[in-house]
């Protein structure tokens, strides 16, 4: 319940994935931040840029609000229509002593090919929103 309360930035290339959402204040906060709605497929339905301390915004049909530091949308260049697709950071790196095998499933490559030009292969994201395992 307390998100970033308390927090006096957040890092850059840090974030907070609030599920389920579709509203979100930024009262009591002592920053701005990016917040992306996001639908349940991960499909940015709106983004608040720059959203100041003691403001709310919110979506209808929203299911999950992803807040970043104020301007990392814009400067990845993230649009409303756009997929965000989330992953581990555990399968973005790869330990020292683990081989450099084929991968065994087309879900591991990393190529951006997609069937939907829209989505976002998590590496602009996935190396810093840490996931935590079982969720």
């Amino acid at each position: 319940m307390r998100g970033l309360l308390g927090r006096r930035y957040l890092n850059a290339g840090e974030a907070l994935l609030l599920r389920p959402a579709s509203a979100i204040h930024t009262a009591f906060m002592n920053f701005s931040i990016d917040a992306l709605f996001l639908d349940r497929d991960g499909v940015v339905l709106h983004i608040a840029h720059d959203l100041a301390p003691w403001r709310a915004a919110a979506k209808r049909g929203a299911a999950t609000v992803l807040e970043l530091s104020a301007g990392f949308a814009r400067a990845r260049g993230i649009e409303p229509g756009e997929k965000l697709r989330f992953i581990s950071p555990r399968d973005v790196a790869r330990p020292a002593n683990e081989p450099d095998l084929p991968p065994r499933y087309e879900s591991q490559t990393e190529s951006t090919d997609s069937a939907d030009p829209r989505t976002r292969i998590g590496m602009a994201l996935a190396f810093s929103i840490p996931v935590p395992e079982g969720r």
